[in-house]
């Protein structure tokens, strides 16, 4: 999330903006495969099976649980950073969507000056639309 201005500026939203629901529709994916498997491991071992193999199980079901809730965790991040940013694309003036350039960044905060604590190592960004050159912010 802390690239988000020098992704948007080298790729442009459109793209930026692709990229970023596939990279976290990849973690979705990820983190059903490893529900899957932690089901399958469950089910696998059993009450009466041998101290060894019951700690397999369990080694194998706490390491996919960790990357499963990590990659749930990253899906709700990288997708929650894509819509902030996608619902403030459209230019004021001419409704274009995504079609911008950014010509400055500052800290992004809240009315009282404090940081926004979900966003905030994203920066605000100034764009300004290709088409009529009207400026808002991000």
């Amino acid at each position: 999330m802390k690239y988000a201005a020098d992704g948007i500026g080298l790729l442009g939203f459109r793209k930026w903006y692709e990229r970023r629901l596939i990279e976290a529709h990849v973690h979705l994916v990820t983190a059903l495969f490893c529900l899957i498997t932690v089901l399958a491991a469950i089910e696998m071992g059993g009450l009466f099976r041998n101290v060894v193999e019951t700690l397999w199980v369990l080694s194998v079901v706490a390491l996919l649980g960790g990357i499963g809730v990590w990659n749930w965790q990253r899906y709700i991040d990288v997708l929650g950073l894509a819509a902030f940013l996608c619902e403030r694309t459209d230019c004021p003036a001419c409704q274009a969507y995504g079609r911008f350039g950014i010509f400055g960044t500052a800290l992004r905060a809240l009315p009282d000056g404090s940081p926004e604590k979900r966003f905030s190592d994203v920066p605000l960004m100034r764009v300004r639309c290709r088409k009529y050159a009207c400026e808002w912010s991000l």
